[in-house]
């Protein structure tokens, strides 16, 4: 979870017109989405120090979190061109091929979910399981975000 909470911090806007992101930007959205979905401070800060545990969790969180960042489009799938247009912001050394491709394979994966929750938090949760390397560089924003 606290991968794709973190990532989540660098997804913004359209590519056109695409602001990335700021720390404070996303700890207020992370502040507002907790507190839509009934989620205390200790709770929120129990999410961030689990990536995406198997049970319990608050699936919507996630979900929210991705529509404040226009993460989702509105089919509820990962936007490739954002993610890697963010992440280019923080890191340039990308393998954009690969970044494209496991979106794709995520939002493939789950694209018949008809829970919105269940699915923006699978599809996430699929992205960061196939692209491990960026638990470092995402870890390393999370010290800086709350």
């Amino acid at each position: 979870m606290r991968h794709l909470v973190l990532l989540i911090v660098f997804v913004t806007g359209t590519i056109a017109s695409y602001q990335e992101t700021t720390m404070q930007q996303f700890a207020d959205y992370r502040i507002q989405c907790s507190e839509a979905n009934g989620i205390s401070r200790e709770e929120l800060l129990q999410i961030l120090k689990h990536p995406f545990p198997s049970e319990g969790y608050p699936q919507c969180y996630v979900k929210c979190i991705l529509e404040m960042t226009d993460f989702l489009d509105n089919n509820n799938e990962l936007v490739a061109h954002k993610i890697i247009h963010q992440l280019n912001f923080g890191e340039k050394n990308l393998n954009v091929e690969l970044l494209e491709n496991a979106v794709e394979e995520c939002n493939e994966r789950f694209r018949s979910e008809p829970v919105e929750c269940t699915k923006a938090y699978n599809t996430g949760d699929c992205f960061f399981r196939i692209e491990q390397r960026f638990s470092i560089f995402i870890a390393s924003l999370n010290r800086r975000a709350l």
